[in-house]
């Protein structure tokens, strides 16, 4: 420990240290344990000018570890010394310092004395401090505001308008670090104030918050689609998000960009304020977000070039990451909502297949181009594969699934052969020669047409938006069948697996030219994944190819090169094997003479063990001599037999004539039980090596039952059974011997029986 601090103090007392280098290995070495010159050192550093980077560095450290006693001396140093560094602007330690301010708020909030202090003191400090914060330190000072919001809640009010005029600077922020910050920070501004009773002022906060996030986005639109009145109708009844919309620039390429990163900032925020928690039930409008989301996809790039103006070509480039941006919402929104979406299913489809339907147009039109779209198609599909999953079969989606299927096939890539006429060799020979070479010239033609064509849909699978298209659409064809696959027509579910099986062999069959997309193991991993859960979630008018996928999944598990892949595919072929081969659990459970003891003894029935065959002779000699001659009268009745015992009638429930020797079992296995007790006791005070003996010679005893065969000249009688205990070889070494016990069918033993195998049943289920 010594050497420890010697080397602290080493580099310490460097000018050009390496602290932050040492510092985590020291912090394991416990340097900070035992260290009560600590704050003495720090102190030193903080009033130097040129250490007092080290100072605060070795301060950030040594806050996590601090005492409440050390923070309660020296908080009132160090706290002056820090917001004194951040009003110097010192862009250097600025980011340090708030990160500081931060740790300091939430150590004074464990301590009641503490707590006190930094809101009397400190607070509204901290607040005045965020008027010089440099761009360097933006990130750090909105991470303090939210602790110093969360856990100061009630003194924060009176600040409301200071925090809310700093956040309100970021609209135009381009980074998404501070976007989130700010979106947590204007949403923790909501909740400063009282509840009032019963939470009515946080729900008015609530809508009031909602409200002018929704209004701010529609203020937004209005602006930014103001050059396509023809097709875009907008939200002008309410002005309350006007503010969002000043300071533009009147440069058209410019202000095109600061209209879509507002956009996406308000976006975000109504994001942030969906999800985070609020102190009372979040009321949410979701008919006026979903037509927000409405209003902003109807807009396309195929409606801005109708108007070809330098405000539309530039708004042309932006508006595929906008719609990106609402459909981020519409996923937050089913997730938060689920079920309670499903009054607005149907427009929640036009929302997602509109943007599949006008990105396909856009892409045939401008194939030459290459313009694809792709990452606007895999959002989505990502979205629809959501909207599926979440609320399964009444997502309503049977009218809209097989345009959707061969949305999803339209974006693999699969492998076209060229389609040719063949004439008949009896038609040729009437043609000349001039006609078959001109017939040949023309079907090698067409042949290397469809093969380009072919080859030049997979080769354009390069860059990865397509790959993340194509890995969605495939995932999204997963979802629908999981949802939807009793409800596709036949004709449909073959074309999928057809086009599912073709995908999977190419990966491994010989292909014009090789391409990136089939090379990516992410790619291999979504379809095999495909390829089973057209086998797990079947349709039962279309059988599945069972013995191709099984065939295909055995091939990627031995010759992929990905071991997740591989992984995978062996994950695969065991829950399909499953469904070929269910394991069905057995009943069949073996029975031990303590076990029977036990059940008895639980069962409350504990006295059938210790009766003695004298008394049981007399109790059932006077059941005989009760009911015999009723039973017999009966009997002769309904057999027409006068040598029928009353003991062998099956309606005799009342009868309670028992054989002596079946009671006698109790009295055996007790006896039998308490020898195999008294001989394992014996054993264990011997050793070790004859306790596993003892035991197996402990759970040797078996009980078996069965069923007595009649001759055809004997009456038949029910539930005669002859039971047989296997005792084993006892402790002294005799031989195994059987002990015959005949039984009757007498309600008493029949339902203790019943009971006991019931009680057996549980204990295995």
């Amino acid at each position: 420990m010594n050497e420890m601090k010697s080397l602290f103090q080493t580099l310490l007392s460097t000018e050009n240290t390496y602290l932050d280098v040492y510092l985590d290995g020291l912090i394991e070495h416990k340097i900070f344990d035992k260290g009560d010159d600590i704050d003495h050192r720090i102190n030193s550093l903080l009033l130097k000018p040129n250490t007092r980077t080290v100072g605060f560095q070795l301060l950030n450290q040594f806050l996590d570890y601090s005492q409440a006693a050390v923070l309660e001396r020296k908080a009132n140093v160090w706290i002056p010394l820090i917001l004194k560094s951040c009003n110097s602007q010192d862009s250097g330690n600025m980011d340090l310092c708030f990160d500081l301010l931060k740790k300091f708020a939430m150590r004074c909030h464990e301590n009641c004395d503490l707590s006190k202090m930094f809101i009397n003191n400190y607070l509204c400090k901290v607040y005045e401090s965020l008027n010089n914060v440099l761009e360097i330190g933006i990130e750090s000072a909105l991470r303090c505001l939210e602790i110093c919001l969360r856990l100061y809640a009630a003194p924060s009010a009176s600040f409301q308008s200071v925090i809310d005029r700093f956040l309100r600077k970021f609209i135009d922020s381009t980074d998404h670090n501070i976007i989130v910050y700010c979106g947590k920070c204007m949403h923790m501004l909501q909740q400063i104030r009282g509840g009032g009773q019963q939470g009515v002022n946080h729900k008015t906060r609530w809508q009031e918050y909602q409200n002018q996030l929704v209004a701010s986005i529609h203020a937004i639109f209005n602006e930014m689609f103001s050059n396509c009145s023809e097709t875009y109708v907008g939200d002008s009844s309410q002005e309350i998000g006007n503010k969002t919309i000043a300071d533009l620039s009147s440069e058209p390429v410019r202000k095109a960009a600061q209209l879509h990163v507002r956009a996406h900032n308000v976006i975000e925020y109504l994001i942030i304020a969906l999800k985070d928690p609020f102190p009372v039930e979040k009321s949410i409008m979701p008919k006026k977000i979903l037509n927000l989301i409405s209003v902003g996809t109807s807009v396309t790039c195929i409606t801005l070039q109708q108007n070809p103006i330098a405000d539309n070509l530039a708004l042309g480039v932006l508006l595929p990451k906008l719609h990106k941006d609402l459909l981020r919402l519409l996923d937050t929104l089913i997730l938060i909502l689920g079920p309670h979406l499903k009054p607005h299913y149907q427009l929640i489809w036009n929302i997602t297949l509109d943007s599949l339907k006008w990105t396909t147009v856009l892409k045939a039109q401008e194939e030459s181009n290459g313009i694809n779209l792709a990452s606007l198609r895999a959002k989505a599909y990502e979205t629809i594969a959501l909207w599926c999953q979440t609320l399964k079969s009444g997502c309503h989606g049977e009218t809209v699934v097989e345009f959707l299927v061969n949305e999803i096939f339209s974006d693999t890539p699969c492998v076209y052969s060229g389609m040719t006429l063949q004439i008949s060799s009896g038609a040729r020979k009437h043609l000349s020669k001039q006609a078959r070479r001109q017939l040949n010239k023309a079907r090698s033609d067409q042949s290397k047409l469809s093969q380009g064509n072919s080859i030049r849909k997979i080769n354009q699978y390069g860059s990865k938006n397509l790959l993340i298209s194509v890995v969605w659409a495939l995932r999204c064809l997963q979802q629908i069948l999981w949802t939807f696959a009793n409800f596709l027509k036949p004709s449909t579910m073959k074309a999928i697996h057809l086009n599912i099986v073709q995908l999977s062999i190419q990966l491994y069959d010989s292909l014009p030219a090789s391409t990136v997309i089939q090379h990516n193991s992410m790619y291999r991993l979504e379809v095999y994944n495909s390829l089973s859960v057209t086998i797990m979630a079947p349709n039962h008018l279309c059988p599945p190819p069972t013995e191709i996928a099984l065939k295909i999944l055995q091939c990627a598990h031995l010759s992929d090169n990905s071991l997740s892949v591989r992984n995978q595919c062996t994950h695969l072929i065991r829950n399909l094997e499953k469904l070929f081969h269910p394991q069905k659990e057995s009943l069949l459970f073996p029975l031990e003479a303590r076990d029977i003891r036990n059940a008895f003894v639980n069962l409350g029935q504990e006295h059938l063990l210790n009766i003695t065959p004298g008394n049981l002779l007399e109790r059932s000699q006077y059941n005989e001599n009760t009911s015999n001659d009723n039973l017999v009268n009966n009997e002769n009745q309904d057999l027409g037999d006068d040598k029928t015992r009353p003991s062998d009638h099956p309606n005799n429930s009342l009868s309670f004539a028992m054989k002596a020797d079946f009671y006698s079992e109790g009295k055996e296995i007790n006896e039998m039980i308490n020898n195999e007790t008294k001989h394992c006791d014996h054993c264990g005070s011997s050793s070790c090596g004859l306790d596993a003996e003892c035991y197996k010679e402990v759970n040797k005893a078996n009980e078996t039952v069965v069923e007595e065969k009649m001759d055809d000249d004997q009456t038949y009688t029910p539930n005669s059974k002859i039971r047989k205990i296997d005792e084993g070889d006892t402790a002294s070494g005799s031989k195994k011997s059987w002990t015959v016990l005949n039984s009757s069918d007498a309600d008493a033993i029949d339902q203790l029986l019943e009971d006991i195998a019931a009680e057996f049943v549980d204990e295995l289920s």
